[in-house]
Parts: C-alpha cells; structure tokens; sequence
C-alpha cells in the first residue's frame, strides 16, 4: 500500500445501550474515516446519518420534493434529510468523519457495537503520524 495512503487507527471504543437509549446526532473531530462493528443487534437496530446538503446555511438545498419519503423521478435519495440504516451483527460500517449520525431510541437490549476513527499515516506533506 502506498504509505500516503496508509491509515491508522487513531482511537477505538465500545458503546454498550440499554432499552430506551440514544445516540444524539454526532459527527468525529480529528479523523477522516470513522466505522462500526456491530456485535449485539436485533430486527430493529438502526443507524441514522444526517444529509450534508442544506444542514447550513453554507449548502445548496437539494430538496425537490419536500417531505416525501420516497427517492426523487431519477430514483436518487439526496433529498432527505436523514437516511436509516438497518443494522446487523457481524456488519461493519465506515463513512467519513464529518458525516453526523446517531439513533433516536434503541430498541435492542444491551445493544453493542466497536466504533474506531481513522487518519492517514501522512497527509500532503503536511501531517506525519
């Protein structure tokens, strides 16, 4: 692997949620990449991450058909606001850092799941781990 490529990770945890628990919407300073490694789920474990298009006042607002729950006529999801994600023992999800996610409720008991941030080994000449 090219070294300018190379990621390392930089910090890891586990999360363990009781019934009724939650994640507020978050996103991971200091870290490129982030993931999850889910070890304890149900049917109804679930992760939302938040759209950055139109979060701020600094984007553009790709909502064509405001309050919908279905993709757009070119089938593309870009106009929601959150998208949930269904999650399963024994997956592992990554997205970048500052992508914010969380769940509202936790409908799994004890529920538990290895999260971990990623940067790279170098950074355009400019950061060296």
């Amino acid at each position: 692997m090219n070294q300018d490529t190379e990621l390392r990770i930089t910090n890891a945890w586990f999360n363990e949620c009781d019934l009724g628990g939650r994640q507020p919407m978050h996103n991971h300073s200091n870290s490129m990449l982030s993931g999850t490694f889910y070890l304890r789920t149900n049917d109804q474990s679930h992760l939302q991450f938040q759209s950055p298009y139109g979060m701020n006042d600094f984007g553009n607002l790709l909502l064509d058909e405001p309050n919908t729950k279905r993709p757009n006529r070119f089938g593309y999801g870009f106009q929601f606001k959150t998208i949930t994600y269904k999650v399963e023992a024994g997956i592992c999800l990554f997205w970048p850092s500052h992508i914010r996610h969380g769940y509202a409720e936790n409908f799994t008991p004890n529920r538990l799941s290895l999260s971990f941030n990623f940067l790279p080994i170098t950074f355009n000449n400019v950061y060296k781990a």
